[in-house]
Order: C-alpha cells, then sequence, then structure tokens
C-alpha cells in the first residue's frame, strides 16, 4: 500500500509540473500563521483555511533507480515518465518558455550554455536521476487537505568511477517554475 502511495503521489507532483508554471496565488498572510486564500497553488478552486507548513521544503528524489536489484526503488518508480520529464524541460529552455540557472551560482544559463553542458563527456540526458524540487506546502486542518506548490526543480545526472560504478550525482541546472 505504501509503493502505490509513493507512486501516486510522485506521479501526481511529475504530471502537475508543467501546468504549474503558469499558476498564480493569491496567498495573503493574515493572523500569525494562518493564510486566507481564494486560490492557492495547486487548484484553482482551492478555498479553505491554509497553514504553511513548509515556505519553503527543499528535498531530493532518484528518479532513475541506480541499482536493479532494489525492487522497492523499481516499484516506486515504475509509472514515473522520466524521459518525458526531461524532454519537456529541456524543450522548454530551447523554446525560450523557462530559464536555466546554474545550480551553484544562480546565473541565468543561455540556450547555449545547455548545448554546451550536452556535449560534456560525462553528460547524457538519460543519465539524469535525481531531482531536487523547492517547494512550499500549505495545510487546511478543517478539509484535511495538504496542497504543494513547486517553485522549481533542479535536474542531477549520475557520475561514475572509473570502474563504471555510480559514484553520485551532479547538479546540471535549476529551472524555476513560477
Amino acid at each position: 500500500m505504501k509503493t502505490k502511495n509513493i507512486s501516486l503521489l510522485f506521479a501526481m507532483v511529475v504530471t502537475l509540473l508543467p501546468g504549474l508554471s503558469g499558476c498564480k496565488s493569491d496567498v495573503k498572510q493574515t493572523e500569525g500563521t494562518k493564510i486566507q486564500s481564494s486560490s492557492v497553488s495547486v487548484s484553482d478552486s482551492v478555498t479553505g483555511n491554509f497553514t504553511p507548513l513548509a515556505v519553503p521544503i527543499t528535498y531530493d528524489v532518484v528518479i532513475k533507480n541506480p541499482d536493479s536489484l532494489d525492487i522497492w526503488t523499481t516499484t516506486c518508480l515504475e509509472n514515473l515518465k522520466r524521459e518525458i520529464l526531461v524532454d519537456l524541460i529541456f524543450n522548454a529552455l530551447k523554446e525560450g518558455r523557462v530559464k536555466a540557472f546554474n545550480y551553484h551560482t544562480d546565473e541565468e544559463m543561455s540556450w547555449r550554455d545547455i548545448r554546451a553542458l550536452e556535449r560534456e563527456d560525462e553528460f547524457d540526458r538519460s543519465r539524469i536521476a535525481k531531482v531536487q524540487f523547492i517547494e512550499e506546502w500549505y495545510f487546511d486542518p478543517n478539509a484535511f487537505k495538504l496542497e504543494k506548490k513547486v517553485n522549481s526543480i533542479m535536474l542531477a545526472y549520475e557520475v561514475f568511477d572509473r570502474k563504471g560504478n555510480i559514484r553520485g550525482y551532479k547538479a546540471a541546472f535549476r529551472v524555476d517554475l513560477n
């Protein structure tokens, strides 16, 4: 049951990513930590009293299983369309609909910079295996509802040692969604 819930949650986040870039929030701070809103982040029809739980929260998600014997991770990722996610981001960058930023310097990257990254020996789109989200989480205790607003996504790719084992992940770039 936990596997289905995790897979469903991640599938929902990935499904919502392309649509979130155009979302606007009418969030207004009221009475300390409560938020009164007529439209909060993910859903245009959300109403209620939302309490900010994490504004922001940053976390990593593995999107490509580094260990084929790890059945748990394979099961968690079985519904993820990783290649589509990566292609959607690269296509939006190429078309100029979103901007990329260097993860370490926060400087804007041009399409030429992205193309230069793609020419590097250690980089390949198929190696993008981890993402980092920066989000805002709001909770409505009356409706017992959690709303998430994804502010940015960072792509990271696998880096290998001399024996071909995954040594870790290297940040490619960050894309802001709002």
